[in-house]
């Protein structure tokens, strides 16, 4: 009985942790996305976009950038919401959408990264093709930890966490995007965003008593490449390879 119990409460904890994390990235996305997305209008607008006039024709593959993104963070909520209120089957179901959605997500996002690169990302201060880096590397990021998500989906340990993480990626774009989030005085290779690996690392130490296998190489993978890729794509060898896949 004191096993059951135990383990019911062990439960309990994790939903709320998960569910807890799951709402902080969403919170942020939300955030940063507010006035030039989600709330465009009505709050001041503080970063510029090709959603902006002039209009251009390729304003419409920004809005289902949007779109595309808003509902992957509603499916991630929606599976957290399942869980805490034990439709496991339902769960299970609802996550194939994920087959799908995914790679969407990853196609229209590499869509708009080839169009800003070519005419250039907004209220970035440097050049196009160096920042390009940014988003190819979040999109990566991204499509490696769904797929280990979506593989080890029967082994909850890992496949919570692997799709943490993938929520953590997505919200990137949207925290880069709140200046108080992001001290000037920082270097630009350096994302602050790395702040929330440390609930996941220090409720790894609590619970088990060690960093879970995935907490590790999840973490160590976004924090390896948020801190290389801008050396990485001031290289004369990403301008070239980006500069011959452009044409």
């Amino acid at each position: 009985m004191v096993a059951i119990i135990g383990t019911r409460s062990t439960g309990r904890y994790d939903h709320a942790f998960f569910q807890g994390m799951m709402l902080l990235a969403t919170l942020i996305i939300l955030w940063g996305f507010a006035p030039s997305f989600f709330l465009r209008g009505m709050v001041p607008l503080t970063v510029h976009s090709y959603l902006d006039p002039p209009w251009q024709p390729i304003r419409w593959l920004y809005i289902a950038h949007g779109l595309v993104f808003s509902m992957w963070v509603t499916l991630a909520l929606t599976q957290v919401a399942l869980l805490v209120t034990g439709r496991t089957v339902l769960h299970r179901r609802l996550g194939r959408v994920a087959f799908v959605l995914a790679p969407c997500m990853v196609a229209i996002g590499l869509a708009a990264t080839a169009y800003a690169t070519r005419h250039g990302f907004h209220d970035v201060p440097m050049s196009a093709i160096t920042f390009s880096t940014v988003p190819v590397s979040d999109l990566a990021l991204f499509s490696a930890f769904v797929t280990a998500g979506l593989l080890l989906r029967r082994q909850q340990e890992m496949h919570k966490r692997w799709m943490l993480f993938a929520m953590i990626v997505v919200a990137e774009a949207g925290w880069a995007r709140v200046d108080i989030l992001n001290p000037a005085r920082l270097p630009p290779w350096f994302s602050t965003e790395l702040v929330l690996l440390v609930p996941i690392v220090v409720y790894d130490l609590v619970r088990l008593g060690r960093p879970h296998v995935v907490t590790l190489w999840g973490s160590a993978a976004i924090a390896a490449t948020f801190s290389l890729r801008l050396w990485v794509g001031a290289t004369p060898a990403w301008h070239a390879l980006v500069t011959g896949l452009g044409g």
